[in-house]
């Protein structure tokens, strides 16, 4: 997150969000991303700064992006699919369990998949 200024107006939204009723028990993917910026939160400082620490009802997890680069998506995407399918030991562990294969079959098959 490179706006620092509006980082608690997004905590205040975010956890908002998080109470909405369609959202109950819902993953939260977080992205800090731009972090190729100079002065970019990293990924503990967002945490700190939205207060993740606080989401207990659900899954979560914070990852260290930068979407122009493509740098850190593939990690985020592959642990979210994990916990989708159910593979709760890779996810704890950061293996990867179908992200060689993402590079092959591209974003459609991807999402396919989850929807499956």
């Amino acid at each position: 997150m490179s706006d620092t200024d509006r980082i608690g107006i997004a905590k205040e939204e975010f956890h908002a969000i998080l109470e909405e009723d369609e959202l109950k028990g819902a993953i939260a993917l977080i992205f800090a991303n731009k972090q190729d910026l100079p002065g970019a939160l990293d990924a503990a400082a967002v945490t700190e700064a939205l207060e993740l620490h606080k989401i207990k009802n659900r899954q979560w997890a914070i990852f260290k992006t930068c979407a122009i680069k493509g740098e850190g998506l593939f990690e985020d995407l592959d642990w979210l699919y994990c916990l989708i399918r159910g593979f709760s030991s890779l996810v704890s562990s950061h293996r990867s369990c179908f992200v060689s294969d993402l590079v092959y079959v591209g974003m459609e098959a991807f999402i396919d998949c989850i929807v499956e």
